[in-house]
C-alpha cells in the first residue's frame, strides 16, 4: 500500500507556514557549510608562483643588489617561443667559492652552461603575492611533487564518490534527518582536523573523510526541501536551496581573502558550523519518506503537526480513510489495466541497487540520467577549480566564478517552470559547452586574451549551474519515493568519476600558455554530449511526484514520440494525470466520501 503524499499535501497545505518556517530557518542554511566545504580546499593548496631559494640573493644578511637571478637561475624556453626562469631549477656553480661567498666572488661567477643546471639545493623561494602560507608552501609539494595538489583533489573526489553512495543508502534505510545529522558531524569533525594534520598524509585523510560529505550533504539536504513541499513549489525549493549553497561557494572566497594562512582558514570553515547541530531539533523526519517504509504513526504525528501549524483541522480518521483510498485506487488500476504487465517487483524497507533495474523504465531513466551527472560535475567543478588559473587574481576569479551562482539560481526557476526541466537543461548545456569550447580561438599573444577566457568562463559557469539546479530537480522527479535518494546517490556516483578525472584535466593547462584552453575546450565537449544524451528522457513538468516503481512505470507507457519534442508543457488535467478512467474513478469516490469528514481550515 503507498500514500500518495502530495494527496496529503493539498489538504494540509503544499507551502504553508510550517513549511516555511522550517525551511528557511533550517533546511536552506544547512547548505551553506556544504558549499563552503566543497571548493575551500582549492585555497587551503593554493599553488603560488615559486624558484630555487639561493642563498647568495635570498638570505637576509646579503645586500648584493647587483646580481640578478639569472645568474642563478637558468631561463627555460616556452612552446610558444618565450622564455621564463626555472622554477625548479638552478645552476651549478663554475669556481669553488664558500657557502656564504663574498660580494666580488659572486660577481665573477657566471651563468654556467645548461648541462650544468641541478635541482634546487636549499629548498625554494614562494611568491606570497596571492598565498601566504598554503599545504604546497608548507610541504614544498612542487617540482618533484608538483603531482601531489592534484592527487589530493582526486583523493577528495574518491570521497565524494564513497559518500553519495554510503550516506544514500543511509538516508533511505534510517531516514533523511539522520543521515543529514551524521553527515554535519563528519563535516565538521574532520574540518577542524585537516587544520591540524601534521603531515600530507594524515591530511589527504581528513580531506578525503570531508569528502565523503560533499555532495552527499546537499543532496541529501535537497531531497528533505523537495519532499516536503507541493508539486508546484519544488522547482522554487530547489532553486532557494542551491542559492543558499552558493552563498557558501561565495563566502568562502572572501573568507580565503582574508585569511591566508591554510590552517587557520580551515578552522574558519569548520568550527563554526557545529551550531547548526541545534537546528535539528526543530527539523522533522521526512514524512514522504515516513509514508514510503510503512511507519504510518510517525508520519500521521508530523502530518497532523504540519496542518496545525498551517491553520488546518483534520479528521480524527483521517490516516485511515487515506489508506482505505489507496487500497481502493490499486484495486481499481489493477482490475482496469488493460494491458498485461510482468508484475513489477515489490519493494521492501530495505531498497537494493536491483529495484534500480528491475524495470525498463527506471533502468533508462538511471542509465541516461548516470552520463548527464557525469558531464555536469565534469563541467561545473571543472570551472570552479580552474577559476583561480584565469585572470590576474585568483581571490577575484574564483569570486566572479561563484557568483554567476546567484543569477543562474533566479533565471534558471522561471525556464523551468515555464519552459520545462528537459529543455531548460539541454538548451544551458549546449550554450555553455560551446562557449567553453570556442576559447580555442582566443589568441595568446594578445593583450586581453585574459579577458576573454574569463569572460567564456564565467558564461560557461553561468549555463553549468543552470544545469547543476535543473538536473536535482529533475532526477528527483524522474524516481519515486522509495528509490529516491539511493537512486539520486546512484547518478550522482557517475558525477563523483568527474570529480576524480578532473584534477587531472586541469593539470594539462598548466604544462604552459599553449596548453591553457584544453581544459576548457574537454570541458565544452563534454557538456554538449550530455545535451544530446539529455534527449532521451521526458518531461517532469506538472507531473506529479512518482510514489512508487508502479508508478514511474506507467509515466514511460504514456509517453509519445511529441512528448519528446514539445516544450512548454501545459499543466495536465485530471484525466491526463490518472488515466482514462478517471471520471469513473472520481464519480465513485465521491460516493464513498460523502460520509467522511474533511479537513477544514481554521477560521
Amino acid at each position: 500500500m503507498t500514500i500518495d503524499f502530495d494527496d496529503v499535501l493539498r489538504d494540509i497545505g503544499q507551502y504553508g507556514r510550517y513549511q516555511k518556517i522550517i525551511m528557511w530557518s533550517c533546511l536552506f542554511p544547512l547548505c551553506i557549510p556544504s558549499g563552503i566545504h566543497w571548493f575551500n580546499q582549492i585555497f587551503m593548496q593554493g599553488i603560488p608562483e615559486h624558484r630555487c631559494f639561493i642563498p647568495e640573493i635570498d638570505s637576509p644578511d646579503q645586500d648584493l643588489s647587483n646580481l640578478t637571478l639569472g645568474e642563478f637561475i637558468p631561463w627555460e624556453e616556452q612552446i610558444d617561443g618565450s622564455r621564463e626562469l626555472s622554477g625548479c631549477e638552478m645552476l651549478a656553480k663554475t669556481s669553488s667559492t664558500n657557502s656564504t661567498p663574498n660580494s666580488s666572488a659572486l660577481r665573477s661567477t657566471r651563468a654556467a652552461p645548461y648541462e650544468n643546471n641541478i635541482p634546487c639545493q636549499f629548498g625554494w623561494k614562494y611568491d606570497e603575492k596571492h598565498y601566504t602560507k598554503t599545504v604546497v608552501t608548507d610541504w614544498n609539494l612542487v617540482c618533484d611533487y608538483a603531482l601531489v595538489p592534484t592527487v589530493a583533489f582526486a583523493i577528495f573526489g574518491v570521497g565524494n564518490l564513497v559518500g553519495v553512495f554510503f550516506f544514500g543508502y543511509v538516508s533511505d534505510r534510517f531516514g533523511r534527518k539522520k543521515a543529514s545529522f551524521c553527515l554535519l558531524a563528519v563535516q565538521t569533525v574532520f574540518g577542524v582536523l585537516s587544520a591540524v594534520a601534521p603531515n600530507i598524509a594524515s591530511w589527504m585523510v581528513f580531506r578525503f573523510m570531508v569528502g565523503t560529505t560533499i555532495p552527499a550533504s546537499y543532496t541529501i539536504g535537497f531531497v528533505m526541501v523537495v519532499e516536503l513541499v507541493g508539486p508546484e513549489r519544488r522547482a522554487f525549493a530547489t532553486v532557494i536551496s542551491n542559492f543558499f549553497c552558493g552563498i557558501g561557494f561565495v563566502s568562502c572566497a572572501g573568507l580565503a581573502y582574508l585569511i591566508r594562512d591554510w590552517r587557520y582558514f580551515a578552522l574558519s570553515t569548520s568550527l563554526p558550523f557545529a551550531l547548526f547541530f541545534l537546528v535539528f531539533l526543530f527539523i522533522p523526519e521526512s514524512p514522504r519518506w515516513l509514508l514510503s517504509v510503512g511507519k504510518f504513526a510517525e508520519a500521521e504525528r508530523i502530518i497532523r503537526k504540519i496542518a496545525g501549524a498551517n491553520g488546518v483541522v483534520l479528521p480524527v480518521n483521517y490516516m485511515e480513510t487515506l489508506k482505505m483510498q489507496s487500497d481502493k485506487k490499486e484495486e481499481m488500476a489493477a482490475m482496469t489495466s488493460g494491458e498485461q504487465q510482468e508484475p513489477l517487483r515489490q519493494l521492501t524497507n530495505e531498497p537494493s541497487f536491483r529495484d534500480l533495474f528491475a524495470t525498463p523504465g527506471i533502468r533508462k531513466s538511471i542509465i541516461f540520467l548516470s552520463v548527464i551527472w557525469l558531464m555536469i560535475a565534469i563541467a561545473y567543478n571543472g570551472m570552479n577549480y580552474y577559476s583561480p588559473e584565469v585572470g590576474p587574481n585568483p581571490y577575484l576569479s574564483y569570486a566572479l566564478t561563484t557568483l554567476t551562482e546567484l543569477p543562474a539560481n533566479f533565471a534558471v526557476w522561471p525556464l523551468v517552470q515555464h519552459w520545462g526541466r528537459r529543455w531548460t537543461l539541454i538548451t544551458s548545456m549546449i550554450l555553455g559547452g560551446v562557449c567553453c569550447i570556442t576559447t580555442i580561438f582566443v589568441p595568446r599573444s594578445e593583450a586581453y586574451s585574459d579577458t576573454v577566457m574569463l569572460a567564456c568562463l564565467l558564461i560557461g559557469k553561468f549555463c553549468s549551474t543552470c544545469a547543476d539546479i535543473v538536473i536535482y530537480l529533475y532526477s528527483g522527479e524522474l524516481l519515486p519515493t522509495a528509490l529516491r535518494s539511493l537512486g539520486i546517490g546512484v547518478v550522482s556516483t557517475m558525477g563523483m568519476l568527474g570529480y576524480i578525472v578532473v584534477p587531472f584535466v586541469l593539470a594539462s593547462g598548466r604544462l604552459g600558455p599553449a596548453y591553457r584552453t584544453i581544459p576548457l575546450v574537454a570541458i565544452g565537449a563534454l557538456m554538449v554530449l550530455g545535451a544530446l544524451t539529455n534527449l532521451f528522457l521526458p518531461e517532469t513538468l506538472h507531473r506529479k511526484l512518482p510514489e512508487s516503481v508502479e508508478e514511474c512505470e506507467e509515466q514511460y507507457r504514456a509517453l509519445r514520440l511529441r512528448h519528446y519534442v514539445v516544450c512548454c508543457v501545459e499543466k495536465p488535467t485530471v484525466e491526463d494525470r490518472r488515466g482514462p478512467e478517471a471520471a469513473d474513478q472520481d464519480a465513485e469516490e465521491l460516493e464513498n466520501l460523502k460520509s467522511v469528514e474533511s479537513p477544514s481550515r481554521v477560521a
